[in-house]
C-alpha cells in the first residue's frame, strides 16, 4: 500500500486561453513553457491518461484521489473525456477527495487549514517541496493519504463510484 509502481506525467497542450498570470505564479508554467515541452494534444494526452489507467485497473480497483477533486480535477476529468468522446476504463471506477475526507475526520488535535502542506507537514514533520508541481504534489498525497491514521482510517466511507460525480455533475450543468 502506498507504493509507486508507475507513473504517467505530461505536459498538455492548452487550447484555452493564455495561461494568466495567477496560474503562472502558482505553477510558473506560462504558454512559452508548454511549446518547449512539446505537448501532446489533449486528445492524444486523454487517450495516454484512458490506457495508462486501463493498465493500473488490470491489477485492481483504480481509485482517483485529488486533493479538492470535487472543485476541480474531477470537473475537468469529466468535462474533457466528454468532450474528446473518451470514458474513463472498467476498473477505474472510484474517487476519493482528500480535503473532503480531511473535513470529514474526527481529528484529535484539528489542524490548522487543511491544505495538502499543512496535512503532508502532519504526516512527515517535513515541508512538501516542490507544491503545485502535478507529481510532487500527487506523491505528497499518496503520502498524506497512507501516512496519516485519520485518513487512512477513515478513506472508504470517502470513496464514491464515478458515474455517480458524473450523475451529479450533468444535473449540475443543465441547471445552470
Amino acid at each position: 500500500q502506498g507504493t509507486e509502481v508507475d507513473r504517467l506525467s505530461s505536459f498538455v497542450q492548452n487550447d484555452g486561453p493564455s495561461i494568466n498570470e495567477y496560474a503562472f505564479a502558482v505553477h510558473h508554467i506560462d504558454d512559452r513553457v508548454l511549446a518547449s515541452e512539446n505537448p501532446p494534444s489533449q486528445l492524444d494526452a486523454f487517450r495516454q491518461l484512458v490506457a495508462f489507467l486501463h493498465k493500473q485497473a488490470g491489477h485492481g480497483t483504480t481509485v482517483l484521489v485529488a486533493h479538492n477533486g470535487h472543485a476541480y480535477d474531477f470537473k475537468y476529468l469529466h468535462h474533457s473525456l466528454r468532450r474528446l468522446g473518451l470514458a474513463l476504463p472498467d476498473g477505474a471506477t472510484h474517487f476519493v477527495d482528500t480535503l473532503r475526507l480531511a473535513r470529514a475526520v474526527d481529528w484529535g488535535t484539528r489542524p490548522d487549514n487543511f491544505r495538502l502542506g499543512t496535512l503532508y507537514r502532519l504526516a512527515t514533520g517535513r515541508e512538501l517541496r516542490g507544491a503545485h508541481d502535478a507529481l510532487a504534489d500527487t506523491r505528497g498525497l499518496a503520502t498524506v493519504l497512507f501516512r496519516l491514521p485519520e485518513l487512512h482510517n477513515a478513506r472508504q466511507s470517502q470513496v464514491h463510484e464515478w458515474t455517480q460525480f458524473e450523475r451529479c455533475e450533468d444535473i449540475r450543468q443543465r441547471a445552470k
